[in-house]
């Protein structure tokens, strides 16, 4: 792991001054079962029909297939196996024509992707997720951010943020449609459901960027690709960093770097310290931030998963033995910001939200066991 030593960072959030609609964090506060229930259906209207839509190809693309095309540019389909599964069903059409997901296409093709209203849940599974969506919004799922093209929530820790990324599990995804509101009126490209734009890892809390619209969504695509997206974490490490500065060192064998800044130590008893700091994943790798610093030997409070890195790069480096890993209370991780150039306006739009309250409880339980040692 390699520390490269920067000056203090100081952030400045830009608020457009246009197309921005805040709406204040939902609470669970008169939500039942029955109205999620009906929050739910408002994506799923009665009397939608199929509508069509043409995407021409201007440029010579890198890959030609039809499939590898569709599944860009269309992200009702976001997949290659998916847009194979609309060419089967007759949904996908290139220049009119049926054909294979193998088929080449070209400059002045032609694609045409029939979206057909989504069916409505059968009640068991619409009452499932009702139930989910009242927990969630218990666990403190809000949205702070919302306009008719995306949207910012706060997805609540423990759950992933993808539908499917395990079939036993809901995920924020199925809750999206009870707390943002369908586009299905105002706009031509609006999609049949909202869509996450990224991740967070599962015990992760903290903002995430959601697509309401087609535009939307292949526009916060590219900015993610070209990592013009500026995402802002904070954590609790066990231990004080040696620097403000970058922690680079490969994931997955891929370069990677990180930005870290200490905002604050508190004395700890057993852990000689805890820091609270801000990080910014200057590349987008899986874990990357929980990698980077184990890989300094100052994890993060509650990760398992990293603690025995963390502890090893203590004794390769001589630094004093890391303390015995404690779990309760999850994972000290949260994205707290997000910054993003607005995929239809082109405003700057900076969403910030408050740390989460286990933050500063940690942090005064940390003060108060300090003093007591001390006064001992």
């Amino acid at each position: 792991m390699r520390l490269t030593t920067l000056p203090a960072l100081c952030v400045s959030l830009l608020t457009p001054s246009c197309h921005r609609r805040v709406v204040q964090p939902q609470g669970c506060c008169g939500i039942d079962e029955a109205a999620a229930t009906s929050l739910l259906l408002r994506w799923y209207p009665e009397h939608a029909v199929p509508t069509e839509r043409v995407f021409q190809v201007t440029e010579e693309p890198t890959d030609p297939r039809i499939s590898y095309i569709a599944a860009r540019v269309y992200p009702e389909l976001g997949t290659k196996s998916q847009a194979e599964l609309a060419l089967k069903n007759g949904d996908l059409l290139h220049n009119g024509q049926c054909c294979t997901g193998s088929a080449r296409v070209g400059p002045g093709d032609e694609l045409t992707l029939t979206v057909r209203p989504l069916p409505r849940p059968p009640q068991q599974k619409l009452s499932s997720t009702a139930r989910f969506v009242v927990h969630l919004l218990e666990q403190g799922l809000s949205v702070p951010y919302e306009d008719d093209h995306v949207a910012v929530v706060f997805k609540p820790p423990g759950i992933h943020t993808k539908r499917k990324s395990n079939p036993k599990f809901a995920a924020l995804e199925d809750a999206l449609p009870a707390v943002v509101c369908p586009s299905h009126d105002l706009l031509q490209d609006a999609l049949p459901l909202p869509l996450a734009m990224h991740r967070l890892d599962v015990p992760v809390c903290g903002v995430v960027l959601v697509a309401k619209s087609r535009r939307a969504a292949i526009g916060i695509a590219k900015q993610l690709e070209e990592r013009r997206v500026q995402k802002t974490y904070h954590a609790l490490l066990v231990g004080r960093p040696d620097a403000d500065g970058l922690l680079e060192a490969p994931v997955d064998d891929l370069p990677s770097t990180s930005r870290l800044r200490v905002l604050d130590e508190t004395p700890h008893a057993q852990w000689g310290s805890l820091c609270r700091v801000e990080l910014n994943p200057l590349t987008g790798r899986t874990h990357q931030l929980r990698i980077h610093t184990a890989g300094i030997g100052c994890p993060i409070v509650g990760d398992e998963l990293y603690w025995e890195m963390a502890a090893k790069a203590r004794e390769e480096s001589g630094a004093p033995p890391l303390p015995a890993l404690k779990v309760k209370g999850g994972l000290f991780l949260q994205s707290c910001a997000v910054r993003f150039a607005h995929p239809v306006s082109g405003d700057e739009l900076a969403v910030e939200v408050p740390e989460v309250a286990k933050f500063e409880k940690l942090l005064e339980r940390a003060r108060r066991g300090a003093e007591y040692a001390r006064e001992g």
